[in-house]
């Protein structure tokens, strides 16, 4: 358990520092400095088996509750989700956590979703919560492509961390919790 503990303890610790750099980023070619907004992205925690909309299992609330203290002390500025059961489950213990509002987002359209999250929290940090198939593609529309992989059916416990200071200018760091 204390070994557990411990690499948690490391994730976080990567988490909250990788998210608490708020200097913009010089960049070489141009004379002004790049914005870096920072996306959070999971898919949401392990769903009840039902066909139409399903909820969270005990264990995917808890899991959704893990995220929540993985992110209490990390400074997030929108908390966005796909419009299901399961994905605002996940993402409410954070928002409540934090005072704050889940925010839908359309996973059928990423570009969008991406342009209108970084038009309104651009340089800010955002939680973002979608499913097996849109969390990676998302990855792979804020960072450029095969940066993320799919999720198998069975996997909840991915987390990436995207530095995103334009299309061609981004960087992926692939956690577990």
């Amino acid at each position: 358990m204390s070994k557990i503990f411990t690499i948690l303890c490391l994730c976080f610790f990567s988490l909250y520092t990788i998210s608490c750099n708020e200097k913009p980023i010089q960049n070489k070619t141009q004379a002004e400095p790049t914005v870096q907004t920072t996306f959070i992205l999971v898919r949401h925690a392990e769903k009840e088996k039902v066909k139409d909309n399903p909820g969270l299992t005990k264990e995917g609330q808890e899991r959704a509750d893990k995220l929540a203290f993985m992110l209490q002390d990390v400074p997030i500025d929108a908390i966005y989700s796909t419009d299901y059961k399961r994905t605002i489950a996940t993402a409410t213990p954070t928002a409540e956590s934090k005072q704050m509002k889940v925010n839908l987002y359309n996973p059928s359209d990423l570009k969008a979703a991406m342009d209108d999250m970084l038009s309104k929290h651009k340089g800010k940090t955002i939680l973002v919560v979608g499913h097996s198939n849109s969390t990676p593609n998302f990855v792979n529309q804020i960072a450029g492509p095969e940066k993320a992989t799919p999720i198998d059916e069975s996997i909840y416990s991915k987390l990436f961390i995207v530095k995103h200071r334009s299309q061609d200018d981004a960087d992926v760091l692939l956690l577990r919790f």
